[in-house]
């Protein structure tokens, strides 16, 4: 968020959140930082290129984002800019373990193909428990031949 103006006195400041579509659970108090052409540290000398802030917000499917300025009657927020930040994936990999509780460990001979978001192993030796890391949801898990193939989001 930015003010391009210099002649506020008392800053400018607001309240940024996420929500439901009603918006209620706004914080008490704001969370922004002077975001003016001012600097009220300083005794409120202008400050020509402001004091822009960035505020980082984690949005979820089905929620909103929130702004209040807290108003002062001198007029409201230059611009702000919203821009989506890359997600972070992890790498899939396939952990294996003698014993339901572990330790599981890397499967070195897995197959993985990211592109199909499928695993296969052979399912010659003994007896293994698998995990899937690095993946939300498992979609299936078959047996063909001799190889496991699981499939997964």
């Amino acid at each position: 968020m930015f003010e391009g103006r210099t002649s506020d006195s008392n800053g400018r400041f607001g309240k940024i959140w996420v929500d439901d579509i009603n918006g209620k659970k706004d914080p008490a108090a704001q969370n922004t930082g002077n975001y003016s052409g001012v600097n009220l540290d300083v005794g409120g000398v202008p400050t020509p290129v402001g004091q822009p802030r960035t505020i980082t917000m984690d949005i979820k499917a089905g929620e909103y984002l929130w702004f209040a300025e807290m108003e002062d009657n001198s007029g409201g927020i230059s611009g702000m800019i919203i821009r989506g930040l890359p997600t972070v994936t992890t790498a899939v990999g396939l952990l294996a373990s003698s014993d339901v509780t572990g330790p599981y460990t890397a499967v070195s001979d897995a197959q993985i193909d990211s592109a199909n978001k499928s695993i296969k192993v052979a399912t010659t030796g003994s007896a293994r428990f698998f995990r899937v890391q690095g993946s939300s949801k498992i979609t299936s898990a078959s047996v063909s031949k001799g190889v496991l193939e699981i499939k997964y989001q």
